[in-house]
C-alpha cells in the first residue's frame, strides 16, 4: 500500500487557491520563473519538440508575487509542486523538493499498479468530493466540483475549464484516484454518511467552501473554519432543502454529487463561478457606464467648439462684408 503523503481534501483546496496564478514551462514543478530555465531548455535535445511553444513562457517572467516573476509547473509538475510544499506565492527549490519528478504516465501506471480505482472517462464518478486525475497520453488534469483544473500549456498556464472543454486539451480519455493522497475512506459507489456535526478537518472545510460558492451569505459567523458545528449543520440543511432532499445534517455522496452537479450549472462557459462572473461584470458595466459618461462630456464639449465656430464664423462673414473698420 502507498504510503499518504497529502489528503486529497488538501490538495482540492491547494487547485482552488492556485489556479490562474501558476504559469506554465516543460519541465518545472514550483520552481520561481528564470529566464535561465527557459534558455536551458532551448538548448536541450530532450525538449526539442517544445522549442517552438517555450518562447510563449516568457510571459511568466514578469508580474508575479515573486520578485515580479511567477512560480510555474507543467502539468504534473503542478501536482509535485503540492506534494513538496510549494504555493503560488513560495516557489520551491531543488533542495526543497522530497519527492523525485515523475512521468505523467508513470503516476496513471502506479495507479493501475496499485489497483487504485480508475476507468474511462464515462464511468467518472462525479460525486467525488476529491480531485481525481482526469487524462489521456502525455497530459493530465484534475477533476474536483465539476470542472477541470490542468497546467495547460505555457501561454495559457494553469487554468480550469469544464470537463468536455477542449480550447487547451485533447478529449479526455479515463480517470484514475491520484496515488499518494489519502481520500478518507472514500470509494467509488460507497455511500456513506462522510460528514455529520462534530467532524473537523480538510474535507469539513471543503464542504464549508462548497455551502459558500452556493450562497456567498452562507456560514456569516464562522465560514469555512473545518469545524462541523451547528451552523453548518443548519445551512447544510438549508441547501438539501432547496434541493428537495432529506434535512438530516448529513453530507453524503448524493450530497456531494448534487452540490456538484449545482455547481456545474452556475458556472460560465470558461470555467469561471458565477459570483465571480457576476463581479467581473458589474466591474465591466461600471467601465461602461463611465465610458459613456466621459463620451457625454466630450460630445458636450464638442456642441460648445461647434457653437464657437458657427460664432466665429458669423462674425468673420460680417466683417468680410462690411470691412474690419466697423
Amino acid at each position: 500500500m502507498l504510503e499518504y503523503r497529502k489528503t486529497a481534501a488538501a490538495f482540492g483546496s491547494f487547485l482552488e487557491a492556485n489556479v490562474y496564478k501558476v504559469g506554465y514551462l516543460i519541465g518545472t514543478r514550483g520552481e520561481r520563473a528564470t529566464q535561465a530555465q527557459i534558455d536551458a531548455r532551448l538548448n536541450s535535445e530532450s525538449y526539442r519538440s517544445y522549442w517552438p511553444k517555450i518562447p510563449y513562457a516568457k510571459k511568466w517572467l514578469t508580474g508575479g508575487v515573486n520578485d515580479g516573476a511567477w512560480v510555474w509547473a507543467d502539468c504534473m509538475g503542478w501536482l509535485e509542486m503540492f506534494w513538496n510544499g510549494g504555493y503560488y506565492n513560495r516557489p520551491l527549490t531543488k533542495s526543497q523538493m522530497q519527492y523525485p519528478d515523475v512521468r505523467t504516465h508513470g503516476v496513471y501506471q502506479l495507479a493501475l499498479d496499485e489497483r487504485l480505482p480508475n476507468g474511462d472517462i464515462a464511468s467518472l464518478p462525479k460525486d467525488c468530493p476529491y480531485p481525481l486525475a482526469v487524462g489521456y497520453s502525455g497530459h493530465v488534469g484534475f477533476y474536483y466540483k465539476g470542472l477541470v483544473y490542468q497546467s495547460a500549456g505555457h501561454s495559457p498556464g494553469t487554468i480550469r475549464s469544464t470537463l468536455g472543454n477542449t480550447d487547451h486539451n485533447k478529449p479526455w480519455q479515463y480517470w484514475y484516484m491520484i496515488p499518494y493522497l489519502d481520500y478518507q475512506g472514500w470509494m467509488p459507489g460507497k455511500d456513506t454518511d462522510m460528514l455529520k456535526r462534530g467532524d473537523k478537518g480538510d474535507v469539513v472545510g471543503a464542504w464549508q467552501r462548497s455551502l459558500l460558492d452556493w450562497n456567498p451569505g452562507a456560514l456569516p459567523n464562522y465560514k469555512d473554519d473545518k469545524s462541523f458545528g451547528p451552523e453548518t449543520e443548519v445551512w447544510t440543511n438549508k441547501f438539501k432543502a432547496s434541493m428537495n432532499m432529506l434535512q438530516d445534517g448529513i453530507v453524503d455522496s448524493e450530497t456531494w454529487g448534487v452540490m456538484q452537479d449545482y455547481l456545474r450549472t452556475v458556472c460560465a462557459p470558461d470555467g469561471i463561478p458565477q459570483d465571480e462572473y457576476n463581479k467581473l461584470k458589474e466591474a465591466y458595466d461600471l467601465a461602461l457606464a463611465d465610458i459613456a459618461g466621459h463620451k457625454n462630456v466630450i460630445d458636450d464639449l464638442q456642441k460648445d467648439i461647434d457653437s464657437l465656430v458657427a460664432s466665429y464664423e458669423t462674425i468673420k462673414a460680417f466683417r468680410d462684408k462690411y470691412g474690419s473698420n466697423l
